[in-house]
């Protein structure tokens, strides 16, 4: 009887440099946010950028969204180190030529994602204001588009941050972790506890 081959690790992010970049207007609340769940969940180093990305350049004037693909390659120019990773938070309305809309979308194993919290906002919807909601969201995506960057593909399990969504309903029956398969696939950081 053989063994099950052991699961494929991905590139794990302990203390991996995580720079933070503004794309156009983004609340601040949205960067912190961004920021602290990269650290607290997935063990990344990030810091908030000063620099602002405009993205006047990715503006498809018909459509009146942005093209996503083009500012991805574009804000993956901004890193500096050798290991470190770019994610771009912005407010503007993004998409693919393939896609309507996306709420974000990322490198496979590579070293850039970018994320909207435009259609995380329930206000899009036609629902009252409300921060904490766009900001439970926002920090949904923001694991799931770094999930991508680590090489995780899309999850079976609805309840895992990795799964696909294709409205805000489906985000949010989602946790904001991982599911144990996924998790496994990361790999823990250094000084992790382990569990049998």
């Amino acid at each position: 009887m053989t063994e099950p081959a052991a699961p494929r690790l991905v590139r794990g992010p302990c203390h991996q440099p995580l720079r933070v970049v503004a794309i156009g207007t983004v609340s601040p609340d949205v960067m912190e946010r961004g920021a602290a769940v990269a650290r607290e969940v997935l063990g990344f180093a990030p810091y908030v950028s000063a620099q602002t990305v405009i993205p006047d350049p990715f503006l498809d004037p018909r459509r009146q969204q942005y093209r996503a693909d083009r500012l991805l390659a574009d804000i993956k120019g901004l890193t500096r180190q050798e290991h470190e990773v770019v994610l771009g938070l912005t407010a503007v309305d993004l998409f693919l030529p393939v896609l309507t809309f996306v709420f974000g979308c990322a490198e496979l194993g590579g070293r850039a994602a970018v994320m909207s919290v435009h259609r995380l906002d329930p206000r899009f919807s036609g629902f009252p204001d409300d921060p904490g909601v766009t900001l439970e969201r926002a920090e949904k995506e923001v694991l799931h588009e770094l999930g991508h960057v680590l090489g995780l593909t899309h999850c079976s399990d609805r309840s895992c941050v990795m799964a696909s969504a294709h409205d805000v309903g489906e985000i949010d029956v989602e946790e904001p972790s991982f599911c144990r398969g996924c998790r496994i696939l990361i790999g823990p950081c250094p000084g992790d506890a382990v569990s049998r």
